[in-house]
């Protein structure tokens, strides 16, 4: 999805800022040509849950997979669509009051504004728990098995 730019663009953001940064590069970010500021570690590929428990803000391009496993710890989001899905689900974030957008092309300078207010604004912390209570009440991996062991005893789906 040609990321580089706005990882950077992001990275000169964060430089600065009172904060510990992580960067999840995957295949597709080549790390030797950006500048990673001090405040900021890189990894290629760490799973979500290790993370966002700790976490004060997602920034993300707005992935499904993404969107939620930031909501189930109750962490805002700064959304970055890119394309696809990922504008659908952005507002969908919008709506929730669980975090921010911006544009792919916002200037490093807008950026760094608007982390740093998503950062201290409580209503966006605040949506993002209230989707976390929702989704825990939600469970799917309970919800199936529950159905399958209706199947199993022949019992009619709810």
């Amino acid at each position: 999805m040609n990321q580089q730019a706005l990882a950077q663009r992001i990275l000169d953001a964060i430089a600065g800022l009172p904060v510990r940064a992580l960067l999840t590069t995957g295949p597709a970010l080549d790390i030797a040509s950006l500048r990673i500021p001090p405040n900021t570690r890189t990894v290629a590929f760490i799973p979500h849950r290790y993370v966002f428990p700790h976490a004060a803000l997602v920034i993300s391009h707005a992935g499904w997979q993404t969107i939620n496993a930031a909501l189930a710890d109750g962490v805002p989001l700064l959304c970055i669509p890119d394309g696809r899905d990922q504008p659908d689900n952005a507002a969908r974030v919008l709506a929730a009051g669980a975090g921010v957008r911006v544009r792919r092309s916002t200037a490093p300078h807008k950026l760094r504004h608007v982390i740093t207010h998503a950062l201290t604004d409580p209503s966006l912390t605040h949506g993002a728990k209230t989707m976390a209570v929702a989704l825990a009440q939600s469970d799917g991996a309970l919800a199936i098995t529950d159905a399958l062991e209706r199947l199993a005893n022949h019992e009619k789906p709810q």
